[in-house]
């Protein structure tokens, strides 16, 4: 009897213990299949960003254009940004990018670097911009506007929404425009952008 008992409590417990072994072994799949993930877009990401890039870019507000001092715009000892993406002297608009590892910078984490947050319909300067310092919303004829134009390319208008996590490709330029402008003064401020090294 106590040997029937014991068969039954076995049969019992045998459907507990397969679904133990087999809930680790669905935790292990998907525990390796995102190791697997995050290594093939970590591969992805060094495909799409360089380690070693340059872009150029300019900002205007009311025609006027947004200077970029150095220092402190420039790397650190003398500045204050890091090896990852930094500035040289005397340009105040090459972006050098240069991740260790290799990285993806998106335009908004850029320029959170240079004390400029951008958005859809603001931009706010912060730090060495001088009398530019402060927010500028977009409002009736007052626009905020992002402009790309690629090495040998066309320039061409981008949505902030676009824009804000891409990184710029080498030899891009960038242009972010704040007022009322035609599309003759866009490209002229598109023109002022040195074509990037």
């Amino acid at each position: 009897m106590r040997e029937e008992r014991a068969a039954a409590n076995r049969l019992k417990a045998l459907p507990a213990k397969v679904g133990k072994r087999i809930l680790i072994a669905a935790v292990l799949v998907v525990a390796i299949a995102g190791i697997v993930y995050a290594v093939q877009q970590n591969a992805e990401t060094r495909r799409e960003c360089p380690g070693h890039w340059h872009a150029t870019f300019a900002i205007y507000v009311d025609g006027e254009r947004v200077p970029f001092p150095q220092p402190p715009y420039q790397m650190s000892p003398g500045g204050k940004l890091p090896m990852s993406m930094h500035m040289h002297s005397p340009s105040q608009e090459i972006l050098h990018f240069e991740p260790s590892p290799a990285e993806c910078l998106g335009v908004a984490e850029t320029f959170e670097m240079l004390d400029v947050d951008l958005g859809a319909d603001a931009v706010t300067f912060e730090g060495s911009h001088g009398a530019f310092d402060g927010k500028y919303e977009a409002d009736g004829n007052q626009t905020l506007r992002y402009f790309v134009q690629p090495r040998d390319g066309e320039l061409q208008e981008e949505a902030w929404s676009s824009l804000r996590g891409r990184q710029l490709a080498n030899g891009e330029k960038l242009l972010v425009a704040y007022g009322e402008y035609s599309q003759e003064e866009i490209q002229s401020m598109m023109d002022s952008i040195s074509t990037p090294p």
